[in-house]
């Protein structure tokens, strides 16, 4: 079972925008009947976001990644952690390769979300 932190933020996500609602309806289909780990839709998620950043609107931009830096000072440590082994870790993995894009990704993050990426980020590269 997924925490209700995890499945109301994941709805959250959802509403800001229609790739991050596909994919993460995609994941959990690609599931069923089970619920995917947490940490599995998530990375689905970061992953998607950051192939889609630069197609993204300014003020989903804006939304999301307040909603992740939320996460991120949220007195939740599944919620916390999901997010940063998750979408974090995936946001870097998939931007590894392109600097530039990678750039105007962190320009986006918050100081504790930014804080984390840069940790994992150094170890990762």
């Amino acid at each position: 079972m997924m925490e209700a932190s995890c499945v109301q933020f994941i709805e959250k996500l959802m509403n800001t925008s229609n790739f991050l609602q596909g994919i993460a309806l995609e994941t959990l289909e690609y599931w069923e009947p089970d619920l995917p780990p947490v940490t599995i839709l998530f990375a689905a998620i970061g992953k998607e976001l950051t192939r889609r950043f630069d197609s993204m609107g300014n003020e989903s931009i804006v939304i999301v990644f307040e909603l992740i830096e939320d996460a991120m000072n949220a007195n939740d440590n599944v919620l916390k952690s999901a997010v940063a082994t998750g979408i974090i870790e995936a946001i870097i993995s998939e931007s590894s390769r392109n600097d530039e894009l990678w750039s105007r990704i962190e320009s986006q993050l918050g100081s504790t979300s930014k804080h984390h990426a840069e940790g994992w980020r150094n170890t990762a590269v």
